[in-house]
């Protein structure tokens, strides 16, 4: 048997030979693939004979991910570059601060600056007046009744989603805009003091002026009312006022037929 495989193993290296006559000197490389061509058992044979591993007939390239967003994932690596896996959607989506209008996204923190996740899709953040259905997807952070508003704008007794809709003088409380209290005033959160304080129920009077001090704003008072520079208590329902702040009710009414503006319950 060994003596049939030296044979053959001469006969090849005569071939070889025969082939280099007319390569270039260079060719050496070339002459052990033409080697491996007419024989590529015996090739083999004698690579383990030298004790080298065996050369493969073929070699496997591993393409880059190609998965951009909205395609499916179970990882990072399967989406594209510039795309990660929210592996809670099972979807690739744009990295943090990279999609661009119309990406597909799960997440408002995945859109490029002004831009905003709807319904799954980076949308440019709208203008005050524009419709919407959530703060962050206003400029101003506030989506008041489907449309954005402007900080500070939204008057007494009207909806509102946070505190810093409200006018200045008022805060947000169960989706309305109602006045600040002052100090020994119920509470149920900092913003509905006027001095933001807000201790076991109760609005703190840390910082507030007694009935009578000296005043040139509501917020400085304990009763949040000032009145020709002065802090004055607020009036009961019936009395005449001239602002919401005013009435204790936080409600000041225009009577058409008198004329007359008072304090509602």
């Amino acid at each position: 048997m060994r003596a049939s495989i030296r044979s053959a193993l001469i006969f090849a290296a005569a071939a070889v030979v025969a082939l280099q006559v007319a390569q270039p000197a260079s060719a050496h490389l070339v002459d052990r693939e033409v080697f491996e061509n007419i024989a590529p058992s015996l090739y083999n044979y004698q690579r383990r004979q030298e004790g080298a591993t065996a050369v493969p007939t073929t070699t496997t390239r591993t393409a880059a991910p190609t998965q951009t967003a909205g395609a499916g994932c179970k990882a990072d690596g399967d989406c594209a570059e510039g795309y990660m896996c929210d592996t809670s959607a099972g979807k690739c989506v744009p990295n943090k601060g990279e999609g661009q209008p119309g990406f597909y996204c799960t997440g408002d923190n995945q859109c490029a600056s002004n831009y905003y996740c709807y319904r799954g899709s980076c949308e440019t953040v709208k203008q005050a007046g524009q419709n919407c259905y959530k703060d962050n997807g206003c400029l101003s952070g506030s989506c008041v009744n489907k449309r954005c508003a402007e900080p500070k704008t939204v008057p007494a007794g009207a909806a509102c989603s946070q505190s810093t809709d409200c006018r200045p003088g008022y805060f947000c409380g169960n989706r309305t805009c109602k006045p600040q209290q002052g100090g020994g005033a119920a509470c149920y959160k900092n913003q509905g003091c006027i001095n933001n304080i807000c201790v076991d129920g109760k609005c703190s009077s840390q910082g507030l002026n007694k009935d009578g001090s000296a005043c040139f704003n509501n917020s400085e008072c304990n009763s949040n009312f000032c009145w020709k520079k002065a802090c004055r208590p607020k009036r009961a329902n019936g009395r005449t006022c001239n602002s919401a702040a005013t009435c204790e009710s936080g409600n000041c009414r225009y009577n058409r037929r008198t004329k007359i503006s008072k304090c509602r319950a």
